[in-house]
């Protein structure tokens, strides 16, 4: 299920260094997946522009701004933002749990472990 999300005239701020004022004409979002851990969305901006996303700023992330890294930059107090050319793209953001990949392995180890102290005995 795609929603088409209104663009509104509010202001937000980027904490960025060097950031200056700016505005864009309304451009149009549509998202195309959605969960806690990721969301890809289609972009419509007839101007650059930035996309805000209610996501803390932290470095365990992926956006990819049609399939190239992009970078996020931390917005108000709980918000996150990445910079968007003009014209239709697709936006992939992948939130990463830090240490995800290695976690993986604990549980694997102690079954092992365990398996091997049952044998043993």
């Amino acid at each position: 299920a795609s929603k088409i999300l209104a663009p509104t005239s509010a202001e937000v701020v980027l904490e960025k260094a060097g950031a200056r004022p700016g505005a864009a004409r309304p451009g149009q979002v549509r998202m195309l997946e959605r969960s806690p851990e990721r969301f890809t969305a289609e972009t419509v901006c007839p101007d650059p522009t930035w996309l805000f996303v209610v996501r803390g700023f932290w470095d365990y992330r992926t956006v990819l701004i049609d399939g190239r890294p992009a970078e996020v930059v931390p917005a108000q107090i709980a918000m996150s933002a990445v910079a968007v050319p003009e014209g239709k793209h697709r936006v992939e953001w992948q939130e990463r749990i830090p240490g995800g990949q290695v976690s993986f392995w604990g549980p694997v180890l102690f079954s092992l472990i365990g398996l091997l102290l049952v044998v043993r005995e």
